[in-house]
């Protein structure tokens, strides 16, 4: 994307869906997360997020992880491979949080565990085992 005041109309509809206001910092935080993006792939990403996302404001991860599916991360034959983000959600308070698939590997073979992010305000009690998260992501 060229343009940050470009980037920020878009962003501004994205809120306005969603009934958010305009923070500045949460565009900064949106811009740099999806500088690389074109133009008409911001437009593309943020109507697939109103059209598809019924909770809450899209989060960076959740719209990452849709712009990685659909292939628009550009990179030239030398770069690494983009590590993929895998998005574990709560079966049993709807509550989500984003991992990259490594640092989820390498929880995996330390034998860790995550609590859910609901955990400490709404006391929800699942526990997520790095392995089993990894075991039943397809990849």
């Amino acid at each position: 994307m060229d343009e940050y005041s470009t980037f920020a109309v878009h962003f501004q509809a994205l809120c306005h869906a969603f009934r958010e206001p305009v923070d500045s910092n949460a565009l900064k935080q949106y811009y740099n997360a999806f500088k690389d993006l074109t133009n008409a792939q911001v437009q593309l990403l943020f109507d697939w997020a109103i059209q598809n996302l019924e909770t809450s404001f899209p989060k960076i991860a959740t719209l990452k992880r849709y712009a990685a599916s659909q292939d628009w991360y550009r990179g030239d034959g030398a770069a690494s491979p983009i590590d993929p983000i895998i998005v574990v959600v709560c079966p049993e308070c709807g509550g989500s949080f984003a991992v990259k698939r490594t640092e989820l590997s390498r929880h995996a073979q330390e034998g860790l565990s995550f609590a859910c992010v609901n955990s400490k305000y709404w006391h929800c009690p699942t526990v997520f085992s790095a392995r089993t998260i990894l075991e039943n992501e397809t990849p």
